[in-house]
């Protein structure tokens, strides 16, 4: 299942990229239109937005309720839209889980493009310090 979502085809993107999501916008390099799996990679980090949205505001609602605390509960939620980007930029284990689930979603079922998205994920881009056979590991880990 995917979250909503927009998806714009263009080749306004860096050379080297194929795709990219942010919240719940996706651009796809046109050449890519009909690849199943970049499709897969994209809405997985868009599913990624939505839930770590959900959980945000789930966790505000609660407090509000509990602490009977409503002032800027808005502007918390709101805040929320960003806590996944957040996480993304700051936290390196979680930017690894990220990637190497929305490459599981695009690795293909027969595993035979498997060390392709391997050495996708140890690229300069994710700054991960990973070598190729430990970017397989986390991504055969979520399979």
């Amino acid at each position: 299942m995917n979250f909503p979502h927009i998806t714009i085809y263009t080749d306004n993107l860096p050379e080297d990229v194929g795709g990219d999501a942010r919240l719940f916008i996706v651009r796809i390099k046109n050449k890519y239109r009909d690849d199943a799996g970049i499709h897969r990679h994209e809405y997985t980090h868009v599913n990624q937005f939505w839930a770590m949205l959900i959980l945000f505001i789930t966790l505000v609602c609660l407090t509000v309720y509990i602490c009977d605390y409503d002032q800027s509960y808005l502007a918390l939620s709101l805040f929320g839209i960003s806590f996944h980007a957040l996480l993304y930029i700051t936290i390196k284990d979680y930017r690894l889980y990220c990637e190497a689930s929305a490459y599981a979603a695009q690795t293909m079922p027969d595993k035979s493009d498997l060390d392709v998205m391997a050495r996708r994920l140890t690229s300069y881009r994710y700054n991960l310090g990973l070598s190729v056979s430990d970017a397989k590991w986390e991504i055969e880990r979520l399979l």
